[in-house]
């Protein structure tokens, strides 16, 4: 295999954008670890995918377009869900000294998206009863969820596309030829 030749300006890009990854990892981690795990790897893959994107042509094209946008839709999901749902916090009471627990009232998008994961993760949980509860686990399934709906849109973008050129060749072929 021929190892490919980068210049100079495609190296700094290359440097640049691992740059921008590593800013990003730890802001977020400094936020959140846990969202960190699940956001970065599946982020990282989508950026291949937008370079993807660029070189590819025709019908593999829209299956790169389908799985970037299939799989920003699952990231977004999980982020809104994670950041926007209900949760339990401890609320101080200035009157009495202590502390109770109250709900804090998400938005209701925040809590639908907070279900649906939840409720894979119990399925998963539930087919895969051992596993142990670490967070490389974790971001094997979140990133297996990912890809999986990732997967289902390129393939439903590559079909609409191959049926677009498809119906393109049989017009064209109906049209009579003009000859001179």
């Amino acid at each position: 295999m021929r190892i490919p030749r980068l210049s100079i300006g495609q190296i700094m890009l290359f440097i640049f954008v691992a740059a921008l990854n590593c800013a990003a990892w730890q802001g977020m981690a400094s936020h959140d670890k846990k969202l960190a795990y699940a956001v970065m790897p599946f982020a990282i893959v989508l950026q291949i995918v937008v370079v993807l994107i660029v070189k590819a042509r025709g019908c593999k094209r829209a299956f790169w377009i389908g799985f970037f946008l299939a799989g920003f839709l699952a990231v977004c999901s999980l982020v809104v869900g994670y950041l926007f749902s209900s949760t339990i916090a401890l609320q101080p009471d200035p009157v009495r000294g202590t502390s109770k627990i109250v709900v804090m009232k998400g938005y209701d998008i925040g809590d639908q998206m907070e279900k649906l994961w939840r409720s894979y993760f119990d399925a998963l949980s539930s087919v895969f009863p051992n596993l142990p509860n670490h967070d490389l686990v974790g971001i094997a399934a979140v990133s297996g969820a990912y890809l999986a709906t990732a997967l289902a849109g390129g393939a439903v973008t590559w079909l609409i596309a191959l049926g677009i050129e498809k119906s393109r060749r049989s017009h064209t072929d109906d049209i009579p030829k003009i000859s001179s």
